[in-house]
């Protein structure tokens, strides 16, 4: 009898090891392959350029030369180097801020700095490389050039980088970029004077853009990058989906190494010619492109909401959040897929710093008025969409939802008013009938 305890105990205390070793096998961390997404990347900004000509009229200089550094180091530097969106950097113009103090807020490790001054066709252009935590100048550029030869600075700037960061830039991506360009002086300064332009959301600077790109086709009708902004300018214009896509095609004829190209023909695909498989084939190679693209990225999360992949899209809209933070619609679109995946209080909070960027905008009040619907807060809701249609007045949506905001907070006399405001505004130019539809059932009350 004692031998067979003492064998039964002994079989007890091997089980219990062994459901111990299983246990350690299964929760014990398991050392795994280290890949560049567990790597953090270095993180640099390019602040716009310094005007030295003081001349308000050469502003168009600076501000294009910074934008297309911002679009050609972020392209060449892809899954090796974060850069921030011109768009955030921006912000920065003219700042009395100090370097710490840029980089801390933007979260950089690097900041590019410089100026450029224009004298007769010439054009001198300056650059160092701080690095944020010291303070401390790495290198120095002085670069003096015809316009139309400028692109031989940026290839200097980009070889010292890749010095800095130890790695090394694909000469046949870069020699795709600078295919991508031209020789011809006056087609440079048109292109450039539209990408100044097309920076704004006014309507009538996005004609002028329309212009300038076209006069830049004109003078070179192979310059690629020029047919790519001509086209994203058309579609700005009231979604002028026919010349778009003939432009972007003409540029992807050209080359397909411009993601600027592939986001057109994605929107064209999806929203005008109904094709979402090639439209997310577009949106994919132009990410895959050009990481650094925050319009590339933002687009691609765009596409993830509509076709309701929403785990996807919080995905995809957090990289263009992190590229560029201070811009409104990465900002208003997370505010849109949270809400859209249901996860109203995380969307109010979002949408509620977004205000913050810009408080007069319409679009803002209007999807944080929804969040605060979907949330039956009917007040707040109701607030944000009368501020949206002061903001907005006449456009359809924000009246619609106005009246629906009145209607779920039961004040059908309000809800009226909004329904038959929605009536005399389709007197005037065409209204969406299945907004007045779905208000006139939400009037009656039940």
């Amino acid at each position: 009898m004692p031998a067979t305890r003492s064998s039964f105990k002994r079989r007890i205390v091997v089980l219990v090891f062994a459901a111990i070793a299983a246990a350690a096998y299964r929760f014990w961390p398991v050392e795994q392959p280290v890949t560049n997404d567990a790597v953090r990347r270095p993180v640099i900004a390019l602040l716009v350029l310094e005007n030295l000509n003081k001349q308000p009229e050469l502003d168009f200089l600076s501000n294009a030369l910074s934008r297309e550094t911002t679009a050609k180091v972020g392209q060449l530097f892809s899954g090796n180097l974060d850069v921030i969106a011109y768009r955030s950097v921006a912000v920065y113009r003219e700042t009395r801020k100090s370097l710490h103090q840029i980089g801390r807020e933007l979260q950089v490790d690097y900041i590019l700095r410089g100026g450029i001054r224009k004298d007769s066709h010439r054009v001198h252009i300056t650059t160092e490389l701080i690095r944020v935590s010291d303070e401390s100048r790495l290198w120095s550029t002085d670069y003096d050039s015809v316009l139309e030869d400028v692109s031989d600075a940026q290839n200097e700037i980009i070889d010292k980088l890749a010095t800095t960061l130890g790695t090394k830039v694909n000469p046949a991506d870069r020699e795709a970029l600078n295919r991508a360009g031209t020789n011809d002086a006056e087609a440079r300064e048109a292109f450039l004077h539209g990408v100044d332009q097309i920076e704004s959301q006014d309507e009538a600077e996005v004609k002028k853009a329309i212009v300038s790109f076209g006069k830049a086709v004109k003078a070179d009708p192979s310059y690629s990058r020029a047919y790519a902004a001509l086209a994203e300018a058309e579609l700005r214009q009231k979604g002028q989906y026919e010349p778009a896509e003939q432009y972007a095609r003409r540029a992807l004829d050209l080359t397909t190494a411009i993601p600027q190209a592939h986001v057109v023909m994605g929107e064209i695909l999806l929203k005008h010619r109904n094709d979402p498989e090639g439209a997310e084939k577009e949106l994919k190679t132009a990410v895959a492109l050009n990481e650094n693209d925050a319009e590339a990225q933002l687009r691609y999360a765009e596409f993830l909401l509509l076709t309701r992949r929403l785990d996807d899209a919080q995905l995809q809209i957090q990289r263009a959040r992190r590229l560029d933070p201070f811009s409104i619609e990465p900002n208003l679109m997370f505010g849109r897929i949270l809400t859209e995946a249901k996860l109203y209080d995380q969307a109010v909070e979002q949408l509620g710093q977004t205000v913050s960027l810009d408080r007069n905008s319409a679009e803002i009040r209007f999807y944080l008025g929804q969040a605060y619907l979907a949330r039956a807060m009917n007040d707040d809701a109701i607030r944000e969409f009368q501020r949206a249609v002061s903001f907005g007045p006449d456009t359809p949506q924000y009246i619609a939802a106005l009246g629906e905001a009145y209607a779920a907070a039961r004040r059908f006399d309000e809800a009226r008013m909004q329904l038959q405001a929605l009536k005399d505004l389709a007197r005037k130019r065409p209204v969406p009938p299945e907004l007045i539809e779905s208000l006139s059932r939400r009037v009656t009350p039940s």
